[in-house]
């Protein structure tokens, strides 16, 4: 966990349980706990690219989320 960054201001404006930063592709993530039933939401961008030669166990997609 990181402190919060500018980056994490510009995902949502609702309580923050939590700051992380993806470290593959160097960009903000955090947890919320403002879902349906109290359950924890999170909230990402997705990189357009990932670095060369990123080392992924596995990558699933299942259509494009626009927020």
């Amino acid at each position: 966990m990181r402190p919060p960054t500018a980056a994490h201001a510009a995902l949502t404006d609702e309580a923050v349980d939590a700051f992380y930063v993806d470290p593959l592709a160097d960009m903000p993530a955090l947890r919320t706990a403002s879902g349906p039933h109290g359950a924890a939401t999170w909230i990402f961008y997705a990189p357009l690219a990932l670095p060369a030669g990123a080392d992924l166990a596995t990558v699933t997609l299942h259509g494009t989320v626009v927020r």
